[in-house]
């Protein structure tokens, strides 16, 4: 059932619960006894219909947003790259983290942030830098370090895009003057 669906029917279901009010105040008028056993049946049924239009509300609005910020990447290719070539940049946004390898792609909302946490090598190094084309973390001197800045797509500068059909942007692992890897983010609306 869709949640659209969902919704329709929980609102028939607090309809339901609002006639049987006005039925049981009807028949509360003809016999008080049987009256008020209806009006305390049709009190709980109205609680619980209120609850489940709460909880498909909710719910519906809760995944709209998950669905709405959703970033796609493919968690297969991400660990058999990574072994060959042994780093992962690690991404966090807002709802998630992933460890991206040489070479992947992925897809960002244009309205979300993220920021590059730290690599993972293979041996552990210290001197590892990541750097964003077309982003400055330190806007003073721009040392090619954007490890825990977080970057908006209206941060970044558009001439570094390099794809000109899409909204392509590379981030470069360097080790001391070498680069080691390369991902790329990709900014959808």
């Amino acid at each position: 059932m869709g949640p659209q669906n969902m919704q329709i029917l929980s609102l028939i279901a607090v309809g339901i619960g609002m006639l049987l009010w006005i039925l049981s105040l009807q028949l509360f008028n003809l016999n008080r006894k049987k009256g008020l056993t209806s009006i305390i049946l049709a009190f709980f049924y109205t609680i619980f219909a209120v609850y489940y239009l709460y909880l498909v509300l909710s719910v519906n609005a809760s995944t709209s947003l998950m669905e709405k910020d959703i970033i796609k990447l493919p968690e297969t290719e991400v660990h058999e790259k990574s072994e060959k070539n042994g780093f992962f940049v690690v991404l966090h946004t807002d709802t998630d983290s992933f460890e991206l390898a040489d070479g992947d792609e992925i897809e960002i909302k244009k309205n979300m942030r993220f920021k590059i946490e730290r690599v993972k090598t293979v041996p552990e190094s210290e001197d590892v830098k990541v750097d964003f084309k077309g982003f400055a973390g330190n806007q003073r001197y721009n040392d090619r370090q954007d490890i825990g800045y977080w970057i908006t797509y209206d941060n970044v500068l558009k001439h570094w895009k390099v794809d000109e059909k899409k909204e392509k942007y590379e981030i470069q692992v360097l080790k001391g003057g070498e680069v080691l890897g390369r991902i790329y983010i990709i900014f959808v609306d």
